[in-house]
C-alpha cells in the first residue's frame, strides 16, 4: 500500500506541473493577442461603442482620446485583492485599454486588460493579463461590441443616435410649449 502512495505522489506532482504550468493557446487574431477588424468604421463610433457596453456594468473612463480609451474598475473580489493588493491599497483596479488604428482595411481595435496594484499613486504596479485569462475576455468584449456596430448600421440603434428619439420628442415638446406662451392677439 505504501509503495502505492510512494509512485502516486510523483506522478500526480508530475501532473499538476505540467497541467498546472499550460498558459492559455494565443487567440486566433492577426496578431494572436485581442483585437478586431471593423471595415468602414470611425473611431469615435468604437469609443461610443466601448462605452455603451462598459460604462453600465461599473467601469469608469481613465483617459480618452483620438486612438486610445482606458476604462478601470475596482476590483473588489477577494482573489484579486489576495494576489493583487498590497498594504498600502488592499484594492486593486481592473485596466482595459482600447487602441483604435485605422488602415487600409479598416479600423482595426486592439484590447490589453491589465490588474494595477495601487491605483492612482506613484507606486502603480501593472500586470498585463491579456496573455492569461484576459486576453479571452477582451476578445469576447470586442466581438460582441463589433457585432452591435455591425448590426446598428442599418438601424438607428447606433451608439451615436441612441438618443435621437428621446430628443426630438423634447424639441417637439418644447416647440408646441412655445406656441401656447406666445401672446394672442385679440
Amino acid at each position: 500500500m505504501r509503495q502505492r502512495s510512494v509512485l502516486a505522489a510523483p506522478l500526480l506532482l508530475g501532473s499538476l506541473l505540467v497541467h498546472g504550468c499550460a498558459g492559455i493557446p494565443p487567440l486566433e487574431t492577426p496578431s494572436g493577442r485581442p483585437e478586431i477588424l471593423i471595415r468602414g468604421g470611425s473611431r469615435k463610433g468604437a469609443t461610443d461603442g466601448i462605452s455603451v457596453r462598459l460604462l453600465p456594468n461599473g467601469w469608469k473612463i481613465k483617459e480618452a482620446s483620438e486612438y486610445v480609451a482606458v476604462f478601470g474598475k475596482r476590483a473588489d473580489s477577494f482573489g484579486a485583492a489576495f494576489l493583487y493588493g498590497s498594504r498600502y491599497d488592499a484594492i486593486p483596479e481592473a485596466r482595459m485599454t482600447f487602441t483604435m488604428v485605422d488602415t487600409d482595411e479598416g479600423l482595426r481595435v486592439f484590447c490589453v486588460m491589465e490588474m494595477v496594484t495601487n491605483p492612482g499613486s506613484a507606486f502603480e504596479r501593472v500586470s498585463d493579463l491579456t496573455a492569461a485569462e484576459g486576453g479571452p475576455h477582451c476578445q469576447n468584449a470586442l466581438e460582441e461590441m463589433q457585432a452591435e456596430m455591425l448590426s446598428g448600421r442599418d438601424k438607428e440603434e447606433r451608439p451615436e443616435n441612441l438618443y435621437r428619439e428621446w430628443i426630438e420628442d423634447l424639441d417637439r415638446k418644447n416647440k408646441a410649449s412655445n406656441h401656447s406662451l406666445q401672446p394672442t392677439r385679440p
